[in-house]
């Protein structure tokens, strides 16, 4: 039996998926820490009041790929690498809950 071969999008979608590069982060998103940062409060609380806020669909949330700088750790330097932090920005006019598909 024959594999049928990838088409271009395919293989294209594919290795941006594996490449090694952070994704751009679109103007609006934050992350926990900078809105801590901005409001003056611990990023604990922050969490917790943007869970909700999520929950409730008044902040949207996604996971962008970013790059985590090498940590040096005495004598054995850890190279950077890739992981997804979660990002939120407000939702100006939000779906009202009977609408949601999700509770």
């Amino acid at each position: 039996m024959e594999i049928p071969s990838m088409s271009n999008d395919w293989a294209e979608v594919l290795q941006d998926a594996f490449s090694r590069k952070a994704d751009v982060i679109p103007p609006g998103y934050k992350t926990v820490k900078e809105i801590a940062k901005e409001q003056n409060m611990s990023k604990e609380h922050v969490s917790r009041i943007v869970t909700k806020l999520v929950k409730i669909g008044k902040l949207e949330m996604k996971k962008f790929r970013s790059e985590v700088s090498g940590v040096d750790n005495g004598n054995v330097k850890r190279r950077p690498y890739f992981r997804l932090h979660p990002y939120y920005r407000i939702i100006k006019n939000p779906i009202p809950k009977k609408f949601r598909a999700c509770p």
